[in-house]
């Protein structure tokens, strides 16, 4: 491994936070739109640019959903001493009903595919079939709080299957589908190559000469593995606008970081593909985070990020447990 798995928790998870602030101000405006703004500092409901719905009410620096559901994770990981579904579930129950794990005092970015989860596990549903499982419930809502299964099982060498089971079970919570286990799968494949110090087009290359068929269809690996197989050659506009497909948020987070030096570049590559910014620009922050190193981060992102100690801590308590 490149640098400690401390460190690597630690740049990961503020990577994702500081990526995931950063985007709110943008989400859910065109490309287009993005396309007439400069991106320059962290911004908020402060700032006198025209932002999205979230922008104007929500101040520079506070992380969304798709950050406080890692933070749940996390934090029933830490409190239980491994990873607890029902536990999991009930911490996803504290943030979106009772304001726990929010950059605020209140949560905001709710999912329609992750309420109807919710909506199955206080109606009584078993934690671990809660998911939503039909093609149409394929957002990106368990892609963007995977990461602490994925640090899981790439801190813990486990082999491939165990991997596919791991992750599919952690994305099932709220999205059961075969094609988002899979972009889970295909995601921490391409994160543990990076920890292991692959640049990021070999790591691409080699995730997807994976042995899918162990665990997934023979239908969903037709599917999704040329989406995934020319990546290389992706255009901007190639990249869906105003979709939040997993699959076209996996793609849209490998192509900020195949045309991205460093992570402030790679970030702004992400918000102005347009959409859901926070979710694809908290992914690629996150790959970002562990290439480049949390001191790659601008200052003033860092600085204005919300609960930047508490993350801190968090990252560290989490990997003791599970490393």
């Amino acid at each position: 491994m490149l640098t400690s798995r401390k460190d690597i928790t630690m740049n990961a998870l503020l990577g994702f936070a500081v990526g995931d602030a950063y985007g709110v101000p943008y989400e859910f405006l065109t490309r287009e739109q993005i396309s007439h703004l400069t991106l320059g500092d962290m911004v908020g409901c402060e700032s006198d640019a025209p932002l999205s719905y979230w922008g104007s009410r929500i101040p520079a620096g506070a992380w969304s959903d798709d950050t406080s559901m890692i933070v749940a994770s996390m934090d029933s990981v830490v409190r239980k001493g491994h990873f607890d579904s029902d536990d999991i579930m009930k911490s996803f129950i504290n943030w979106w009903y009772h304001g726990q794990y929010t950059s605020l005092s209140y949560p905001f970015g709710l999912g329609g595919t992750v309420a109807h989860a919710l909506d199955h596990y206080q109606s009584g549903y078993a934690a671990d079939q809660c998911g939503m499982d039909s093609f149409y419930d394929n957002g990106n809502g368990s892609l963007m709080r995977i990461l602490p299964y994925s640090l899981y099982c790439i801190f813990n060498d486990f082999d491939f299957k165990k991997t596919c089971e791991v992750i599919s079970k952690g994305s099932s919570l709220t999205h059961a589908h075969e094609i988002s286990q899979m972009c889970c799968v295909i995601y921490t494949e391409l994160l543990r190559r990076i920890i292991n110090g692959y640049d990021i087009h070999r790591a691409i290359l080699v995730t997807m000469r994976c042995p899918y068929q162990l665990y997934f269809s023979k239908e969903v690996i037709d599917q999704l593995r040329p989406e995934f197989e020319d990546v290389h050659g992706l255009k901007m506009e190639d990249l869906a606008d105003e979709n939040g497909y997993v699959v076209e948020t996996l793609k849209g987070v490998i192509y900020s970081l195949l045309h991205s030096h460093n992570y402030e570049e790679a970030i702004k590559i992400a918000v102005t593909i347009g959409y859901d910014t926070d979710t694809v620009a908290g992914i690629t922050g996150a790959v970002a985070g562990v290439i480049y190193g949390a001191s790659s981060i601008p200052e003033q992102w860092l600085n204005t990020l919300k609960r930047k100690e508490y993350l801190e801590k968090l990252a560290d308590d989490f990997v003791k447990v599970i490393a």
